[in-house]
């Protein structure tokens, strides 16, 4: 199925393109939050890593296309080793976060803050450790990449006068970046 067709059937489900919360637990089992009966329970208990939705398949095929949306930083660091680009990944969650704050009421943006879909709790301690994964990735490069890294801190990692001194310094290091 070609990128915009995939790319409707997103805009077409309820949840957009999360698919059902799950809980990862510290032994890899993977137990979904919404029992049989009904009842939300995390069955990992003391030994969860994360609860979290999974992206559903619909975007799971839109990522294999190189277009990341439903990025939450816990479920692609917990998955990091199986996404082909890191780069691609990194755009998709600097674009899906302008885009969500640019238009707040558009679907994508609502499916992104329904309850359940993942936690504070488990993306803060998320953000920093995806980030240093990708600036430590054999495939990142300063010079290429620089703008990828710098709007990755800057939209997640810093903010207000904290990311316009990092702007300031990134700036004055390197004139000809804008």
């Amino acid at each position: 199925m070609n990128l915009q067709k995939q790319f409707r059937v997103t805009l077409q489900k309820r949840n957009g393109p999360f698919g059902k919360n799950v809980c990862v637990c510290s032994d890899g089992r993977e137990e979904p939050l919404l029992r049989p009966d009904g009842t939300i329970q995390n069955a990992c208990g003391d030994k969860t890593l994360f609860c979290s939705a999974f992206r559903a398949p619909w975007a799971v095929a839109l990522g294999q296309q190189g277009m990341y949306i439903g990025n939450l930083f816990s479920t692609d660091l917990y998955l990091w080793d199986r996404f082909p680009d890191h780069h691609d990944l990194v755009r998709g969650h600097i674009l899906e976060k302008y885009f969500v704050e640019n238009h707040p009421d558009h679907r994508l943006a609502v499916a992104k803050t329904l309850r359940g879909v993942s936690g504070a709790e488990y993306e803060a301690p998320a953000v920093p450790r995806f980030a240093e994964r990708y600036l430590n990735h054999e495939s990142f490069s300063e010079s290429r990449h620089f703008l990828l890294a710098y709007e990755l801190q800057r939209r997640f990692l810093v903010g207000g006068d904290q990311g316009r001194t990092l702007a300031d310094r990134l700036e004055s290091a390197n004139p000809g970046v804008r």
